[in-house]
Order: structure tokens, then C-alpha cells, then sequence
């Protein structure tokens, strides 16, 4: 115990923590700019496909084992969730919503947990968490509310955040199903399911991206979308590989609470883009990221914190 003690007074270890949460806070300026050479479902297969290659290999590196029985069936279908359904309205929300709207939404997932964990799981919230989860919905209100009109048409905005929220709803019960199969299990290797996971989405992606929706519309010479698969694809990957790492250093609860700030990055990178939203949906973005924060706090700021390894998940 006195190691990780050591490690965790350690400037470097919360760096390599800052190091991630940038790239991927950072993925949605890429996603944006490789959107404008091909389709959502195309892009989040360029996505799943080199990940999973990057996986595989630090799989190997590492010496790890593939889950059995009912994990290795829960993971599959997670993966189909989150590494399948989710990286298609991924993409799909930056094209329709745009990076920032995208950002917070896909970043609810937290507050997606909680719900269901209460409901399915019976798993407690303390009254910051609670507390944590009106605002964050509030801001979402907030959010949507004060850019009606900046879109084509109401429908378009609304539809499109209904899309993300579907999505961060898809990631949110892959995690519990996960959770529900995990709970009574110890010694569990997460590259393991991590595999299984990547390789479930891309078993779907695949056909559905190259005989169903077609490539015929992608621009396979353009910069700009290799620059970007690269970044969104094997760039994150060494983002996870690096969290695990500080996972290895510090504990799971202090190391994912700062992880809701990856839409908070998202939201600078789009302002110096030069797409800053208004005064009131910048207001609401940040209203609910606070939600995301206190929901996902480490136990001793909020009690019978729920959502430690959810976030750790939602985040890879």
C-alpha cells in the first residue's frame, strides 16, 4: 500500500492523467475534420478497426487472457453498444450537432449510469451525486434551449441531440451490463475485455460501413481524414494504455474524477476554433459538465459514489 501512496504524491503520474484526458478531449476537432471526407458509419469503422489492431498488440505485449462464459458474452454485447452503435452516433452528432454540442451530450453518459444503476442495479447515490444529477440534466436544458435558432430547424438540433443522447444511453447500459456480470468476480482482466469489445464493434461495422452504407462517397487520398482516423484511433488508444498505467499508481476513484473534463477541453478547442457558442449554451455546457463532475467525484467527496468504474470505461 505504501507504493501507490508514493506514486500518487507524483507530479509525473497526474501529467501522463492530464496527458490523456487532453487527447480525448481533443478527438472531436479531428472527428469534425475528417467528417467533411466520408461518412459517420465509415468513419467510426476507420475508428473501431486500427484501435482494435493497437489493442491486439498491447494485449500481446502484456501477456493478457480473453474473458470465458458469461463475461466473454457480456462483453461482446457491450461492444456492440459502445464500440459499435455509440462510434456510429458518435461521428454522426459532430456532423449534425457539431464538436461542442457532441462534446458534453456523448459525456452524459455518467448521469445515464447513475439512473440506471439505481434502478436496475439498486445501487445508491449520495446527495451530492443526486444533486449532481439535476444540474446536469439542467444544463442540457440550457444547452438545447438557448440554440433552437441557430440551427436550419428545430427538429435538427433536437434530433440530433436526442441521437447522442441515445447514444450516451447505449454506452451507459453496455458499462451496467458489464458491472452487473463483474460484480461478485475478482482478478478480471480489462485488456482482455477490452478486446472482445472493439472486436464485437468492428465484426459490425465492417460490412455495415464497406456493403451496406458504401464507401463509394469517401475521399481515401485526403490528409485530412487519415490525420484524423490516426488521431481518434490509435492516438486514443495510447490514451487508454496510459490510463491504465495510472491506474497501476493512484487510486481508480481519484484518477477517473477528472476525466468530465474532457468535454470542458472539447469546448476551449472549439472556441479557438472560432465556433464559440452564445453566452447562455456555453453557460448550460458548463452547468453540465459540473452535474458530470459531482456525479463521477471519488467516494469520499460524495459517499456511495457509483460510478468509479463506469467513468473509467465511458472513456475509452
Amino acid at each position: 500500500m505504501s507504493e501507490p501512496k508514493a506514486e500518487d504524491r507524483s507530479g509525473a503520474t497526474f501529467a501522463l492523467l492530464g496527458f490523456s484526458v487532453l487527447i480525448w478531449g481533443a478527438a472531436f476537432w479531428p472527428i469534425d475534420v475528417a467528417s467533411d471526407h466520408t461518412s459517420p458509419i465509415v468513419l467510426a469503422m476507420l475508428r473501431v478497426v486500427p484501435t482494435l489492431a493497437v489493442v491486439l498488440v498491447i494485449f500481446s505485449i502484456f501477456r493478457r487472457r480473453l474473458p470465458q462464459g458469461r463475461l466473454l458474452a457480456a462483453s461482446a454485447l457491450s461492444g456492440l453498444l459502445i464500440f459499435g452503435f455509440f462510434q456510429w452516433v458518435l461521428m454522426d452528432s459532430v456532423v449534425t450537432i457539431g464538436p461542442g454540442n457532441t462534446a458534453v451530450m456523448v459525456n452524459t453518459a455518467p448521469l445515464v449510469i447513475a439512473v440506471l444503476g439505481f434502478i436496475f442495479l439498486r445501487e445508491r447515490l449520495g446527495a451530492l451525486a443526486s444533486l449532481g444529477l439535476v444540474i446536469g440534466f439542467l444544463g442540457v436544458v440550457m444547452m438545447i434551449w438557448s440554440q433552437i435558432g441557430d440551427f436550419p430547424s428545430a427538429g435538427m438540433l433536437i434530433g440530433g441531440v436526442a441521437l447522442a443522447f441515445a447514444g450516451a444511453a447505449a454506452w451507459g447500459s453496455g458499462l451496467l451490463l458489464l458491472r452487473a456480470v463483474m460484480r461478485d468476480r475478482t482478478g478480471i482482466d480489462m485488456i482482455g475485455v477490452t478486446v472482445v469489445q472493439y472486436a464485437a464493434g468492428a465484426v459490425v461495422l465492417l460490412p455495415v460501413a464497406f456493403f451496406v452504407t458504401g464507401v463509394s462517397g469517401t475521399d481515401w487520398g485526403a490528409l485530412g481524414l487519415w490525420i484524423g482516423v490516426i488521431w481518434i484511433g490509435p492516438v486514443t488508444a495510447v490514451a487508454f494504455l496510459i490510463l491504465f498505467i495510472v491506474l497501476q499508481r493512484i487510486e481508480a476513484a481519484r484518477a477517473t474524477s477528472v476525466l468530465f473534463l474532457i468535454p470542458a477541453v472539447a469546448i476551449v478547442i472549439e472556441i479557438a476554433r472560432g465556433n464559440a457558442p452564445g453566452a447562455v449554451a456555453l453557460a448550460g455546457m458548463f452547468v453540465a459538465i459540473l452535474g458530470v463532475g459531482l456525479v463521477t467525484a471519488p467516494r469520499g467527496m460524495i459517499g456511495r459514489s457509483t460510478l468509479r468504474f463506469g467513468v473509467l470505461r465511458a472513456r475509452l
